[in-house]
């Protein structure tokens, strides 16, 4: 391998999927990275070269480029492209140690066929509890007070909220909530009624007779 290229004699010819790529090496340079430098070729460091004669001997040589299968992964809507030459989903992600969840979705799935260019998505799926906090409404009650006059009110007693703890337990697909399900319900703080003291008192002006002695002077 030179330069992550490696070069062997045409012995064994690896299985590509795609087509064979044949150049023309300059015998001006002693190595194949030189002749695919000179060629303006990029060659990743999973594909396979076979140069033919050697490079060394400064004659020239046939080059042969196998391309390792490109192969699009959508993880979690970040795409990374890897280039492998083996067949199936799963045998990628043993090679290349990607790790699924138990609740992860797969799309497709793990025996499915390797082709160029294919793109396996990765949905990840997390499922967490989720508490919120809420307020209870009190109680307001009115009783009557004879004492009071009518139409007068009396606070007893001042009403506060209560408090409630809600339990959700919420599903995310990459980081964004898809569903929330309400799984228990704690009352935290019970809430205090509200008295009111109502007068029913009925009010008395006053009594007597009107005279011409009592209306005021013109």
């Amino acid at each position: 391998r030179v330069a992550g290229v490696e070069v062997t004699l045409p012995i064994t010819l690896p299985v590509t999927l795609l087509p064979v790529e044949h150049y023309n090496g300059s015998p001006s340079v002693d190595s194949a990275s030189e002749m695919f430098k000179a060629l303006n070729v990029t060659v990743h460091p999973e594909d396979e070269v076979r140069a033919f004669p050697d490079p060394a001997l400064g004659i020239g040589s046939q080059l042969a480029v196998y391309r390792a299968a490109p192969v699009i992964i959508d993880d979690a809507n970040v795409k990374t492209t890897y280039r492998t030459w083996v067949k199936t989903v799963k045998e990628l992600f043993d090679e290349k140690q990607i790790e699924l969840g138990d609740k992860d979705k797969l799309e497709p799935s793990t025996e499915t066929q390797l082709k160029p260019d294919i793109t396996i998505t990765i949905t990840r799926v997390t499922i967490v509890e989720v508490t919120k906090k809420e307020p209870i409404a009190f109680k307001t009650i009115t009783k009557n007070d004879p004492e009071l006059d009518r139409c007068e009110t009396n606070t007893l007693q001042k009403g506060q909220k209560g408090e409630k703890l809600l339990i959700y337990q919420v599903t995310r697909e990459n980081g964004k909530e898809v569903g929330r399900k309400l799984i228990k319900t704690e009352k935290t703080k019970d809430p205090v009624e509200e008295i009111i003291a109502k007068g029913t008192k009925e009010v008395v002006l006053g009594q007597g007779k009107a005279t011409w002695f009592s209306a005021p002077k013109l």
